[in-house]
């Protein structure tokens, strides 16, 4: 039978009725036209980055914007792991976080630091779009509904505006969460290998962003979907062995991804668990469930979800602060459109019908009541009863927990607008009265702001500040404009729902609209924390302080430095663990995971002790101001430095010593003038076989240091005394420190409540301290193996994936 030959008029009647909006949607669908958009995207949102020398400003990470201007090969070699670290009187470094096995990571061999966090941010911002994408597509929704929600979620300022603050470890795991939530969901859904290696990926990438306690929170929404989707599967199929099958996947994928970052997750548990500032309730840095909750959200920060201008933030653009909510501070936005809001409320007259917006109205919800942390139940809930939750802090850092099933509520309640729309005058009817009240009481606060305030702190806030209030007041004027935007935005979006419910706009131009008013609707608040600089004009530290710079490069002794004031920038090559400020708010002093009682002897009136600046080895003092009762060393380019004569040195010998294990009792001994560390050490055992030299000749006493690797954690020295001594090493004292005297291992002790010791007899020693890690050494080989499993999985299991990666 012959086939009926095409009419060419017909087809060209029929191509030229197709726009060319329509035409675009097939190569959308294409792999690699969403990667090009996103790319795209991201390239004019970053212009001031990508096509200058200029870098972002972000608190967290300073402004020395020559650091990371090393030798190639100086950087290759650092990307080996270390040990251990002078910092703060001595850190293992296997005890802290991994940024430098994060993929891009390889960026930062070829730029300065800053500039490799400039990329980060791209990075960032694009694979949250992309990724979006995808797990859209995995939802089984329209690409055109797929573009949105990537555009929403990549622009939301839940994600940017932690540009500022410098948190691009946050912004890395907000951007690789649709990547895990896509691969679970269509796993579950598929069985597919790749899928699950995929979630993988997505599980280690995230550890080694590194911001574990963001991974936490990722996790334990995977949790909830998890949960969800098993039930929900199993109720339809009623098979137990496929809802084994799932969980095992579902198990070995996350177990896989820890896995391939347990070099930079177990280590770091047990440290945080038993060494660092937050081991000890209460006396550790987690100080109990006060505490946990602190930088929660509250309900004016809720409210800022609808006008982020309602309880506003700190400006960084103009360097105004109209925040006047109930944390101290405020340097980023939880919003995410009020496009998304609007569409996501579209999505819930589905609730009952479909499964999928169940599952995400959960996680919404529960994500948004533990990030209101005191104001709810469900923190103080979790606080008690799951594990890993009393060493943190922070709950509205879950915010992209609900961010995240906004999107994608939004996007299921525009593709149902894309596919068919309702018609129904029911419809119509809920969505002119749901609109009408949103947008009137949005315009009421326009109109009324002064009243609006009055209202909410009758209710919310009843004792809120004076000073808090007059911020408030001050910053109506931002209300008004931020409640009219709002309610614009919703009349644009009722008028446009109701053009595609009524059939005279296509879906193709309905997207094309909303994307320009959703990007308006983000930028207005992202631009503000997308700060430039340009780094040429801030000269490099050795020129802005050449004088200080050549001073301590003379003196290449080991010793510590105490800085009375802020200084722009650290000086290279030097412990900054006593770079301590009058000013406690400063960020760079900031550091969670010190250890722990290094980190209680520096703190308040303890470290004004000049006793205790003795013990800790504080050789010079720097100011800006002039300082009586030391010797001046310099003064030269705008600072004072004092050189401290009692300083005591980094290694010295003991002849005799204490027992003392009451922590208050020995502070006290250390911080009385009079007692002499470097003639008793106060120690917490008794040293086996130590008998202390009554009549010691401490002159006739040689100390030589032989060997000192920082980065290995390796200390030889030679020592040669008449009597026994204790060897004193003023580094902090840490379990995983081993110490060999003539090759036989020996006790290692704690002295002088911080540092560590060994006992030797009279006579000549060569002393070695190793630190090895028997965690890290695992660890290490796991994350190898494992990661190399991934890649010849993902390898092998590809070509084999038949189905579409966007579908």
């Amino acid at each position: 039978m012959k086939g009926k030959r095409p009419n060419p008029r017909t087809k060209q009647s029929h191509s030229s009725s197709t726009s060319p909006l329509e035409r675009f949607q097939p190569f959308l669908s294409t792999t690699w036209a969403p990667i090009i958009f996103f790319a795209l995207l991201s390239i004019v949102y970053f212009t001031g980055f990508v096509f200058t020398d200029n870098v972002m400003v972000g608190q967290d990470t300073g402004s020395e914007y020559h650091a990371g201007e090393e030798p190639f090969l100086q950087k290759v070699k650092d990307l080996e792991p270390a040990n251990w670290t002078r910092y703060l009187g001595g850190t293992p470094m296997t005890g802290a976080r991994m940024p430098q096995y994060f993929p891009l990571h390889i960026i930062s061999l070829f730029t300065s630091h800053h500039r490799y966090l400039g990329w980060r941010y791209f990075f960032a911002m694009f694979s949250a779009g992309y990724f979006m994408y995808l797990c859209i597509r995995g939802f089984n929704l329209r690409p055109l509904t797929a573009l949105f929600s990537g555009v929403a979620y990549a622009s939301t300022p839940t994600l940017l505006t932690f540009i500022f603050a410098g948190q691009e470890a946050k912004m890395l795991v907000i951007a690789l969460f649709p990547l895990m939530v896509w691969g679970l969901y269509r796993g579950l859904l598929t069985g597919r290998p790749i899928y699950f290696l995929l979630l993988s990926a997505g599980i280690g990438a995230g550890i080694y962003t590194p911001h574990l306690q963001m991974l936490y929170y990722g996790l334990w929404g995977l949790g909830i979907l998890f949960l969800f989707q098993v039930l929900h599967l199993h109720r339809l199929e009623k098979n137990t062995a496929a809802t084994l099958r799932r969980s095992l996947f579902s198990a070995g994928a996350v177990c896989l991804g820890l896995a391939i970052g347990a070099v930079g997750t177990f280590p770091q548990y047990w440290y945080t668990k038993t060494q660092s500032r937050r081991a000890v309730q209460p006396e550790g840095e987690g100080k109990g469930l006060e505490y946990a909750q602190s930088w929660a959200l509250h309900p004016e920060e809720i409210a800022s979800l609808i006008i982020p201008e309602f309880v506003h933030f700190f400006d960084p653009a103009q360097q105004e602060n109209h925040y006047w909510g109930r944390n101290p501070l405020k340097l980023n936005s939880e919003y995410f459109g009020i496009i998304v809001l609007f569409f996501a409320a579209l999505a819930l007259a589905r609730t009952r019908k479909d499964p999928r917006v169940q599952l995400l109205l959960a996680l919404f919800l529960l994500s948004l009541a533990f990030s209101l942390g005191p104001h709810t139940p469900l923190h103080g809930l979790l606080y008690r009863f799951v594990p890993g939750m009393k060493v943190l802090r922070v709950p509205g850092m879950i915010a992209f927990l609900f961010a995240f099933p906004a999107c994608v509520l939004a996007a299921i309640g525009l593709d149902r607008l894309l596919g068919e729309p309702d018609p129904s005058s029911q419809f119509q009817r809920n969505l002119a009265i749901g609109s009408g009240i949103a947008g009137g009481l949005l315009l009421l606060v326009a109109l009324a702001p002064g009243a609006a305030l009055s209202l909410w702190t009758g209710v919310f806030w009843s004792d809120i500040p004076s000073s808090k209030l007059q911020i408030a007041q001050a910053n109506l004027p931002n209300l008004s404009r931020g409640a009219l935007t709002a309610a614009a935005l919703i009349t644009l979006l009722y008028f446009l729902v109701r053009k595609r419910t009524q059939g005279s706009l296509s879906p193709a131009l309905l997207v094309v609209l909303l994307l320009p008013l959703m990007l308006f609707d983000t930028w207005r608040i992202d631009k503000s924390f997308l700060v430039y600089t340009d780094p040429n004009r801030q000269p490099p530290p050795e020129q802005m302080y050449p004088d200080v710079f050549n001073f301590f490069n003379r003196n290449q002794d080991l010793y510590r430095v105490l800085f009375l004031s802020p200084l722009p920038v650290p000086i290279p090559g030097k412990d900054m663990g006593m770079r301590t400020y009058i000013d406690k708010v400063t960020v760079d002093h900031h550091e969670p995971f010190s250890v722990l009682r290094y980190d209680r002897i520096i703190q308040g009136e303890t470290l004004q002790n000049l006793a205790i600046l003795n013990l800790l080895n504080t050789k010079y003092i720097v100011s800006r101001q002039a300082l009586q009762g030391l010797p001046e060393a310099l003064s030269a380019n705008g600072l004072y430095i004092y050189q401290n004569e009692l300083a005591l040195p980094w290694f010295y010998l003991a002849p005799q010593y204490t027992v003392e294990t009451d922590e208050i009792r020995i502070l006290q001994h250390l911080s009385n003038p009079e007692f002499p560390p470097t003639q008793t050490a106060i120690l917490e055992t008794e040293p086996p076989g130590f008998t202390p030299d009554p009549d010691p000749d401490l002159q006739t006493d040689r100390l030589e240091l032989l060997s000192y690797k920082e980065r290995e954690g390796h200390i030889e020295l030679q020592v040669s005394s008449q009597g026994p001594r204790l060897l004193v090493i003023s580094e902090n004292y840490h379990p995983f420190w081993n110490v060999y005297v003539d090759g036989k291992i020996e006790p290692l002790l704690r002295a002088n409540y911080v540092w560590k010791a060994v006992a030797l007899r009279a006579g000549e020693h060569r002393v070695e301290f190793r630190f090895r890690d028997p965690i890290a050494v695992a660890c290490r080989w796991i994350s190898l193996l494992s990661t190399l499993g991934l890649i010849i999985g993902i390898v092998f299991f590809f070509p084999r994936s038949k189905e579409n990666p966007n579908a």
